[in-house]
């Protein structure tokens, strides 16, 4: 009979989900042995499996156990190991009375489940460095690993299995050393589909980015309630997913009171504190030293990119705009880097390795200096999602963008003609990239007025400033910032709520 867990059926699949091989190809070794979820197609493996010795199929699924790319390693790390002190009579004990079946050892080692694509996706897991359940069923999220990855004998081999009501209890030979023979593990197959079965994206995010010009910002524009975004978590939900896809978002009836952007940012989380505090005015000053706090025009950039992590989200809440002028203007440098990328990816790939200084030299009270590269690319690969159009290759994942000609500092002069050349072909690769973003079908613009409030990812959506008549009536924002981490831990948690996958950045 074919392989069961969870009453499913597996089957055993060789590496990266290929077939598995047949006895004409010469090949008896099956190799690495991935299981993946079996559906109708794959009766005929699952039966050739079965057929092989019981040795065998115990070979293949510690082959699987030890050959485990480093992504899913890292990311099953998050070990717990509250059942360790369980001995092998407390476990009997505290199944006595229900049904205990004891499965073949090709159980335990690694298991994959469809992901609706055409095929199976096979990934392995090594149950020996997972998160092991409490007697409850759920992690104990307050123990720590009481060993390390490294601590697991490269000869560590599950021996027996046995599954009861959804928990696989599982022994081991040549076990992580100080434990001894009577040491089992125990683990909910539930959870481990959902803490360990995903994607492997850094951030777990993966509401698809969209980029976006200025006809589909006007189409796609989110405007929501200012009572409906604060008090029903459903309508945060649908803010922050727009802000994962589109990064802007705008919100109508804020109540005229300094505190509110305050209010709105912690709608999310803890606001980022900066020099300027953790929040901040954006109006006309005299002597000012920062060109937003002038009426002049402020072209497209990103805050704070002197800093070795920017925020993530700005917040700009309107509290005055009786002054003319001033409109606001943002462009989604995301889609000016996949244009780019289309039309000369070598001016694409001169801006994702070429490092950019920036500095806010105020001393002696400040000082701040960095460097990104324009473009800053995804790792590990696949970490970030980006719909490609239909017919067009999808560039290289972005992570970040890093555009702020006005806050940019001196650049090191060449000395020599390898640094004059890259030096020349970046010229040229960022003026075609601020030909792009600063195009008329670029750029939304709208003029904020009292009572509404954007928010923005920083990393992603430029904005700009037209210059605005400080003579006539008053223009005063007020702003706040908000991290990543703080963003996307609340947009995990909404997503586990309600639904829509799992909520890539």
């Amino acid at each position: 009979m074919p392989l069961r867990i969870g009453g499913r059926s597996y089957s055993t699949v060789g590496h990266h989900g290929g077939a598995l091989p047949t006895e004409g190809d010469g090949n008896k070794n099956l190799g690495p042995a991935y299981f993946s979820l079996a559906t109708g197609n794959q009766k005929e493996t699952q039966e050739r499996l079965m057929k092989s010795p019981e040795a065998e199929r115990l070979s293949l699924v510690n082959k699987a156990a030890k050959r485990i790319p480093r992504q899913y390693q890292r990311r099953a790390a998050a070990a717990n190991e509250k059942n360790h002190g369980y001995a092998a009579q407390s476990i009997q004990e505290a199944m006595k009375g229900a049904p205990v079946r004891t499965t073949v050892r090709p159980k335990v080692g690694a298991e994959a489940i469809s992901r609706g694509d055409p095929g199976n996706r096979s990934i392995p897991l090594k149950q020996r460095n997972i998160i092991q359940i409490t007697e409850d069923g759920w992690f104990n999220r307050l123990d720590p690993k009481l060993f390390q990855t490294s601590d697991i004998p490269g000869d560590c081999q599950a021996s027996e299995s046995t599954e009861n009501n959804g928990t696989l209890t599982v022994h081991w030979t040549n076990d992580v050393a100080g434990y001894d023979s009577n040491h089992v593990s125990e683990y909910s197959l539930e959870a481990i589909k959902k803490q360990v079965l995903k994607a492997p994206a850094s951030s777990d995010i993966v509401h698809q980015r969209i980029p976006w010009d200025k006809t589909t910002m006007e189409e796609k524009v989110m405007w929501l309630d200012y009572d409906e975004y604060m008090n029903r978590d459903e309508t945060l939900f649908d803010a922050l997913k727009q802000l994962q896809i589109y990064g802007l978002v705008f919100l109508r009836n804020v109540p005229d009171s300094e505190v509110e952007v305050e209010r709105v940012a912690g709608r999310m989380g803890n606001l980022r504190d900066t020099f300027y505090g953790r929040t901040w005015d954006v109006k006309s000053v005299v002597n000012a030293k920062n060109i937003a706090y002038t009426h002049q025009y402020l072209g497209l950039h990103m805050d704070l990119l002197y800093m070795q992590h920017p925020p993530h989200i700005q917040l700009l809440h309107c509290l005055r705009s009786t002054s003319t002028g001033g409109a606001s203007l943002f462009s989604d440098a995301l889609h000016a880097a996949e244009a780019l990328y289309r039309a000369q990816p070598r001016a694409f790939t001169v801006l994702t390795n070429y490092p950019v200084p920036y500095h806010y030299d105020h001393a002696p009270a400040h000082y701040y200096a960095n460097t990104h590269p324009t473009i800053e690319l995804a790792w590990p690969r696949g970490s970030v999602s980006t719909a490609a159009p239909p017919g067009r290759p999808a560039p290289p994942p972005i992570a970040h963008l890093n555009w702020s000609p006005p806050f940019q500092a001196p650049l090191r002069l060449p000395r020599h003609d390898v640094a004059r050349n890259r030096f020349r072909a970046f010229q040229a690769a960022t003026r075609d990239f601020g030909r792009l973003v600063e195009h008329e079908d670029a750029v939304f613009e709208h003029r904020l007025g009292p009572g509404e409030c954007v928010l923005f990812l920083n990393r992603r959506v430029l904005h700009a400033r037209r210059a605005f008549d400080v003579g006539v009536g008053e223009r005063w924002l007020k702003g706040a910032y908000v991290d990543s981490d703080v963003f996307e831990s609340k947009l995990r948690v909404l997503g586990a709520r309600f639904g829509g996958g799992q909520v890539v950045g």
